[in-house]
């Protein structure tokens, strides 16, 4: 009980006890203007609520999109993580530049094991080939 008389005087006190004491008389609308009171709508509590929560939405849409490498990475994780392997023991650490080389040995794993890869993007082959390296080495 007492919980509700704190709300109800929280609410008066953002109401304002002034609100209380006015008579209330209907308003009749004459004329019906749309984009005014559209206008009046937006430029409520309510309307900017409204507007952010559309906007959030739409932010949540458009940033919650994977990049394609990604996706790749998802799906042939497994066969990355062989590829790295593979690339890991048949290139030596002597060589020169044995990091594009073992990335390079990497990518021709994948192509050789999995022909639909060949038709991907090998810039994102790449980068997913590097994020199971990056994982490996962890």
């Amino acid at each position: 009980m007492n919980w509700i008389k704190f709300l109800l005087l929280l609410s008066l006190l953002f109401v304002g006890i002034p609100a209380l004491a006015q008579e209330t008389t209907p308003v009749v609308m004459q004329e019906t203007n749309i984009p005014a009171l559209l206008w009046a709508f937006l430029n409520s509590q309510v309307g900017v609520i409204v507007v952010a929560t559309v906007a959030g939405s739409i932010l949540g849409v458009i940033f919650k999109k994977q990049p394609s490498w990604q996706v790749l990475y998802d799906q042939h994780k497994g066969l990355i993580f062989d590829a790295v392997r593979h690339a890991e023991k048949a290139i030596p650490d002597g060589t020169a530049n044995p990091g594009a080389q073992k990335a390079d040995a990497a990518l021709k794993f994948l192509l050789q094991f999995d022909p639909a890869l060949a038709g991907k993007k090998e810039l994102d082959i790449r980068k997913a080939i590097t994020a199971a390296h990056d994982e490996l080495k962890r």
